[in-house]
């Protein structure tokens, strides 16, 4: 048998003459993809009906495979020795992967991961995971062509999407929270398959190192751009005096996301840092702000990739880093969004909100699954449903592969196809027999 390769895949396909390769294709499978399409209505922070001053989770994941694109490039140019000892390195690879690396996101962001875990783990012990899922959307749930699940990516993609190449660990140490994962045990077969080529380790890969650098750059930086032009970031009081900038690292402190010890030899300049962030004034959108915050958001983004660079030994856990300061900065972008935003109360109150509509959605169809009834479920997922056994077993519990089911159907819907269906199911909206019940 022929040692795989990177740009294998695990289904045959006729051979193509339209001139792209393997790696390109891949890409554009993703681009062109319905789960891709339904990003653009998933929440990034807040929902998308917020308005075009925030991010969705579309314009979020072309932002981060821009920057994934160009950190790969550089790294060619500049460290093409590095880049083949840590296996190779292919820009076609990286922004593949960072198009397809929330694919899989459920509509409201991660309260609803957080949710959907809870009711899965039920009766599955995988339970769900963002990137588990997104995973399992490029291998088993998208449709590309008739014969095979999936989109039939070639294993280097395969592998690049996976940041936690590993599934749930099935036991955990008690107090200790659950590690990130890359992939159910139904994606078994892939994630074997992906992990084969040669000098695969079982640390993330290169192009999948790069992806998830990119990807935090992307959000750090323009999720803190999103809130200071809402005014939901007091950069003012950050920057008037040390008062506030040192109590901002007390509760990180505080929140036991960075020790006293690691952040005291970074406070002054970092300090200096959030002084040199956006303008001096109330948002309000004029033209020069506009410009002025646009300019400083580049300047952050080419800063932050141009201090990326490839670990010198090829066995490394994480191949590509930010150097020092610079994955200081992001840090702490990250966490004043995480403070002034996700934990603000207003958000609170609607993902409370949200949880409500995931859980009932989830509740609607899993019982509609148990009861195989097929008018219920969406024609993208009645195939599904008649694989499973025509009788269950004497007992309340669903089956995992229900579970699993009901979890698909609610994580595949966008934050306002989730809303409505949850109203249609439950009957507390008016409703037409000509409404469309799916994208």
């Amino acid at each position: 048998m022929a040692a795989p390769k990177r740009d294998d895949r695990l289904h045959d396909e006729p051979p193509k003459i339209d001139g792209r390769s393997k790696f390109e294709r891949d890409r554009d499978r993703i681009l062109y993809t319905f789960a891709f399409r339904r990003l653009a209505g998933v929440t990034q922070v807040v929902e998308p009906v917020e308005g075009h001053i925030f991010h969705n989770r579309l314009t979020h994941t072309l932002e981060v495979a821009q920057i994934a694109r160009r950190t790969a490039q550089r790294l060619l140019r500049e460290q093409p020795k590095l880049a083949r000892l840590h296996g190779g390195i292919d820009p076609e690879v990286v922004e593949a992967a960072a198009l397809a690396h929330d694919i899989g996101h459920p509509p409201f962001g991660h309260v609803a991961e957080d949710c959907l875990d809870d009711l899965v783990s039920a009766c599955d012990p995988d339970g769900f995971e963002g990137n588990a899922q997104s995973f399992r959307v490029v291998c088993r749930l998208a449709a590309h062509r008739e014969g095979y699940q999936g989109l039939n990516l070639t294993r280097a993609t395969l592998r690049a999407i996976l940041k936690y190449p590993r599934h749930r660990p099935q036991r955990r140490r008690r107090g200790h929270a659950i590690p990130k994962f890359g992939a159910y045990r139904s994606e078994g077969h892939e994630l074997r398959e992906a992990m084969r080529l040669p000098g695969a380790s079982a640390a993330k890969s290169c192009e999948a190192s790069i992806m998830d650098l990119a990807d935090d750059i992307a959000y750090s930086v323009h999720d803190f751009d999103d809130f200071c032009r809402a005014g939901l970031i007091p950069v003012h009081y950050l920057r008037s005096s040390d008062d506030g900038f040192n109590q901002l690292c007390e509760r990180w402190i505080a929140s036991k996301r960075v020790t006293r010890a690691e952040i005291a030899p970074q406070r002054e300049w970092l300090n200096n840092f959030l002084h040199t962030l956006f303008i001096d004034e109330p948002y309000v959108g004029t033209f020069d702000q506009r410009a002025e915050l646009r300019s400083q958001t580049s300047q952050l983004i080419g800063r932050f990739v141009n201090a990326v660079e490839l670990d010198t030994r090829g066995d490394s856990a994480e191949p590509a880093r930010l150097k020092g300061q610079e994955n200081w900065c992001v840090r702490l972008l990250k966490r004043v969004v995480w403070e002034f935003v996700i934990e603000s109360p207003r958000l609170a109150t609607i993902q409370n909100g949200q949880r409500a509509v995931i859980r009932g959605l989830f509740e609607d169809y899993l019982e509609a699954i148990q009861q195989r009834n097929e008018g219920v479920i969406p024609p993208l997922f009645r195939n599904a449903l008649s694989e499973l056994p025509k009788r269950r077993a004497r007992t309340s519990k669903p089956m995992p592969e229900e579970s699993r089911l009901a979890a698909d159907i609610v994580a595949h819907f966008s934050d306002e196809q989730a809303f409505r269906m949850f109203a249609r199911l439950r009957g507390t909206a008016l409703s037409s027999v000509t409404d469309s019940i799916d994208a």
